[in-house]
């Protein structure tokens, strides 16, 4: 008789135990969702956040605009031009993810920079003979629509979209 109990104990904790497994495997594999998610996240607001610091630092201290000059400096700008920086600084913070695919887009309530500040063509003049000699008013981005897509490991493929402007606080 007592040899049967002891079976039916070994039963009982295999049981017992295999359940246990199966629950420590299910959080260990939903931690690693947690943190692949959170880290794209928080390196999407990292570079959204870093493409609005490079704000045309001439035209906020002479004419207090915050504009992102998409030339930065250069000859040439455009919407382009953000997104290679917006994917550079996302590239550069991913350790867990792989990035897939950006894009970098005007938001649906925006309105032509030169309307909402009042450019006018001295202040473009000024600009581009002080230090900005691609500045452009098309080429100033002040509400834009990051989005991002991304590879985890557990997680498969997802996006994440942020939308900022100057005169909001970033989700």
């Amino acid at each position: 008789m007592r040899s049967e109990k002891r079976a039916e104990i070994t039963v009982f904790l295999t049981l017992i135990l295999s359940v246990v497994s199966a629950f420590i495997i299910s959080l260990s594999t939903l931690a690693e969702r947690y943190v692949s998610k959170s880290e794209a996240s928080y390196a999407t607001d990292c570079a959204v956040m870093s493409c609005f610091a490079e704000y045309n630092r001439e035209l906020f201290d002479r004419f207090g605009i915050l504009l992102i000059d998409s030339s930065f400096k250069t000859p040439e700008g455009g919407i382009d031009r953000i997104k290679e920086h917006f994917s550079m600084y996302l590239t550069n913070s991913l350790t867990v993810n792989e990035l897939r695919d950006v894009s970098v887009s005007v938001s649906d309530n925006s309105q032509p920079c030169e309307d909402k500040y009042g450019i006018t063509k001295e202040m473009i003049e000024y600009m581009r003979d002080n230090g900005s000699p691609g500045f452009d008013p098309d080429g100033c981005f002040y509400d834009l629509v990051f989005t991002a897509t991304f590879d985890g490991p557990s997680t498969g493929t997802f996006c994440i979209t942020r939308q900022y402007s100057y005169e909001s606080e970033i989700m």
